[in-house]
């Protein structure tokens, strides 16, 4: 498989597993390995997405303009992800399985 398919692979792995980790259920019912696991991949993303400007501008000296919109995406999801788990706290070691903003919801109806 050529390099750049590869690089398509993880890209499209990544988008999906985000996709699945930030539906509405998945924040309805957060466990710890869910939450884990969505910010892991969060910063992850944005890793390789410098990893990859990194390389488009000092080793291949072009831009693609495909996967540049792949990264401002990763990192727009690494920002959303950041703060919607920081309203979504208690910490990570709380056994709780409804984060703290539904919960506020739920007692103001």
């Amino acid at each position: 498989m050529h390099r750049a398919s590869r690089v398509a692979v993880l890209g499209l792995v990544f988008f999906a597993a985000m996709l699945l980790l930030n539906t509405a259920r998945a924040w309805r019912h957060a466990d710890l390995l869910t939450r884990v696991s969505r910010l892991g991949l969060a910063f992850a993303g944005v890793g390789f997405a410098t990893y990859l400007i990194y390389t488009e501008l000092f080793t291949i000296h072009a831009i693609c303009l495909w996967c540049t919109t792949a990264h401002v995406l990763a990192f727009l999801l690494f920002g959303m992800v950041m703060f919607a788990d920081s309203l979504a706290r208690p910490s990570l070691t709380s056994r709780s399985h409804r984060p703290d903003f539904t919960r506020r919801v739920a007692d103001a109806q």
